[in-house]
């Protein structure tokens, strides 16, 4: 009966074991994700800023503009993206713009340019918020918990990277939904700014 229960006592320390083996590992995978999404985005910032540098500071109005500056169209797949494997003749040129433009390749990232205000407003927007580091220019909104809906729509709560007008990164809460987006939140610009 003793050898039964140090069995018993050694089995449940294998399964303890095992079980923050795979947390460690989760947790690890997770890191990696993180860290192949911020040299994406780092990739994408410094597309945007040479075609900025080429264009007399104006953004550009999507992130197809640098597509060719990048190399390659997985530079605009987010690792965590639940949707980057899916097929389909076009893809919503923005995760927050199921609808609307659109892109012959996914694009996990969400960039502040797809949602400034046409025209003279959208040059005055861009030149107003662009060193203003409070911003984030583009967002990777995958890491917090996601509820997708249909092929390209989908509601995230919790965690997601954002890079700053600067070159910075942060993490920023959301909590919103891709057809219709608190864009405020997502970008760190009062609605006045954006469009949708």
């Amino acid at each position: 009966m003793k050898n039964l229960g140090q069995i018993v006592t050694f089995a449940a320390l294998i399964c303890v074991f095992g079980l923050l083996f795979l947390l460690v590992l989760k947790s690890m995978n997770l890191k990696e994700a993180e860290d192949i999404d911020v040299t994406k985005m780092r990739h994408i910032y410094v597309a945007l800023t040479m075609y900025e540098a080429a264009n007399d500071g104006d953004e550009p109005p999507s992130l197809m503009q640098v597509r060719t500056a990048l190399g390659s169209d997985s530079e605009f797949q987010a690792e965590k993206d639940p949707m980057r494997e899916l097929k389909a003749a076009s893809y919503p040129i923005d995760p927050f713009l199921t609808a609307k433009l659109t892109a012959p390749s996914r694009i996990s990232f969400s960039y502040i340019g797809n949602f400034l205000k046409t025209g003279n407003q959208k040059r005055a927007a861009w030149q107003s918020i662009r060193g203003d580091r409070r911003i984030s220019m583009l967002v990777s909104p995958w890491y917090g918990q996601i509820e997708q809906k249909n092929d390209f729509g989908f509601s995230v709560e919790g965690s997601a990277l954002g890079l700053s007008t600067d070159g910075s990164l942060e993490t920023i809460k959301l909590k919103t939904d891709s057809d219709q987006p608190d864009l405020e939140q997502l970008f760190g610009l009062p609605q006045s700014g954006l469009v949708h």
